[in-house]
């Protein structure tokens, strides 16, 4: 009887060590998998909780984002220990943060979007934009936002830590240095976010984006600084994001057979015009790095010294997946639609061909709206457009009537860009019970104004010789670039007659 006794008495020594000893190793797993993953960390990390994902997913993801040590435990610690719940929201989540920290944190649902200023980035701006855009949001002026951009500290710093920022940026002739290098995306900022801070979070989001083409770069026979540089070229010159692919082929192929790149984008931020400016003589002939249209001794091929704007995800993907074509030439029209050419010929006459599209489509919008106004309801009134004839046609009851016409026409017309020069407005006529008025687009140059530009061409001085041929004026010479000069020549003058540019053979 004592013998069992001793024996139950020693199974219970043994099964109360066990428990100790498990509740022992508990405490102390407990100690560990609660405690930060790191104290003395200082890094932030944005941590996204959707809408809908539920605790067991919220612990696999702050996991994988380093925020906790074991998420298994985290789980379980949640449901034994925590009658919190976790709310959906951005949170600022610090590596020194306990478990019981971070669960309070998403309990409270004190998220960004309620503690921070948000601030959405707009694709195809340039950095100036950006800083304006900031200084919106937070007390630092334009000016100091562009001095720390080109902070050399700063820029050293990010090539240090960020493996697509390279010591191009440090080129002395690249306007500014992180110019491409800000994502385009919303944020949400700290409040009392500095310079740097806001800098870094866009440069560092390029990254993210950038990962997934790693092994593309590495295979580019160009630079990560130079594919984001065409990339933010494509952006600004590919008319929808379906198109850019095709643009990036166009490039490539420019690029490959060593022509200039003749991007008026690049010019435009070249010479820091808006796209609603024209391009002057004097500006195709700005000496930089970035103006690929330059028609001076200073014109280069290849790509400029930096990006100029910052390029979307799309136009990133189009530099790393390009169509492949023989196409050298492209031109959009007003509803996005891109066109590809082989030849400069076949651009010219596409590009005729668009113009004969616009009048069209100012035609139509026209038609339109006479529909739409009351002082037209019951007038049998309306726009036509000849296009063989390049002529529109005007008819209404009375000649009043016509005059308005006129005006909503000229309205439509500028609207479609079509030059008010181009159109010429004759006598209004009476055929039996009808109005009529004939607009007429001018093709064709006659002597007077073949003289005038002929002159105006040898007083500049440009390596070319033109000759009047009927009612078009032949420019030839040994430089494209020179032809080019001429044609931005003659778009500067004061020339009451819009001029079609054609025929560009070499």
């Amino acid at each position: 009887m004592k013998s069992k006794k001793k024996t139950i008495s020693k199974i219970l020594i043994i099964i109360s060590s066990l428990v100790a000893l498990t509740l022992l190793i508990f405490v102390v797993l407990s100690i560990n998998f609660l405690a930060p993953v790191d104290k003395k960390s200082e890094e932030v990390i944005e941590f996204n909780v959707p809408t809908g994902m539920g605790k067991n997913q919220i612990a696999d993801e702050l996991e994988k984002a380093g925020l906790i040590k074991n998420s298994l435990f985290f789980k379980f610690y949640v449901k034994f220990n925590s009658n919190k719940e976790l709310y959906a929201g951005t949170y600022n989540i610090s590596k020194s943060m306990s478990v019981d920290e971070i669960i309070d944190t998403l309990n409270k649902g004190k998220s960004l979007e309620n503690e921070a200023i948000t601030v959405q980035f707009i694709e195809g701006k340039r950095l100036t934009d950006y800083a304006k855009k900031i200084s919106e949001n937070f007390p630092y002026t334009e000016e100091e936002i562009i001095e720390v951009s080109k902070d050399k500290e700063f820029l050293n710093k990010l090539i240090k830590n960020y493996w697509f920022v390279t010591e191009d940026i440090l080129n002395d002739k690249i306007y500014y240095p992180l110019e491409g290098y800000l994502f385009p995306d919303t944020y949400n900022f700290k409040k009392n976010a500095s310079i740097e801070e806001i800098l870094e979070k866009m440069i560092k989001t390029l990254g993210t984006k950038l990962e997934v083409y790693k092994k593309d770069i590495e295979l580019s026979k160009y630079s990560i600084h130079e594919l984001i540089t065409l990339a933010s070229i494509i952006e600004l010159e590919g008319a929808s994001s379906s198109d850019r692919a095709g643009v990036a082929g166009v490039f490539y192929n420019r690029l490959k057979d060593n022509w200039t790149l003749g991007s008026d984008a690049t010019t435009y931020y070249a010479v820091g015009k808006g796209f609603e400016r024209d391009l002057s003589l004097k500006d195709l002939q700005s000496c930089n790095g970035y103006n690929t249209r330059s028609e001076s001794k200073c014109a280069f091929t290849g790509l400029p010294v930096g990006p100029i704007d910052s390029p979307s995800l799309a136009s990133l993907a189009a530099v790393f997946e390009p169509t492949e074509s023989d196409y050298y030439y492209f031109v959009a029209d007003k509803n996005k639609k891109t066109y590809f050419m082989k030849t400069y010929k076949e651009h010219s006459e596409v590009v005729s061909k668009l113009k004969k599209d616009e009048v069209q489509n100012a035609v139509d919008n026209a038609n339109r709206e006479l529909q739409t106004r009351y002082d037209f309801r019951g007038v049998e009134a309306s726009y036509n457009f000849d296009k063989t004839k390049n002529e529109v046609k005007l008819e209404a009851d009375e000649e009043f009537q016509i005059q308005q016409m006129d005006d909503i026409l000229r309205q439509k017309l500028i609207k479609r860009n079509i030059e008010a020069t181009a159109a010429e407005f004759k006598e209004i006529t009476r055929s039996g019970k009808k109005s009529i008025q004939v607009v007429s687009f001018k093709e064709g140059i006659d002597k007077e104004l073949a003289k005038k530009i002929i002159k105006q061409i040898k007083d500049a001085k440009l390596k070319v010789d033109a000759k009047i041929n009927d009612d078009i004026i032949r420019v030839t010479g040994k430089k494209r670039d020179d032809l080019q000069a001429t044609i931005a020549l003659v778009r500067g003058s004061k020339i009451e007659q819009p001029l079609q540019y054609e025929n560009f053979r070499d």
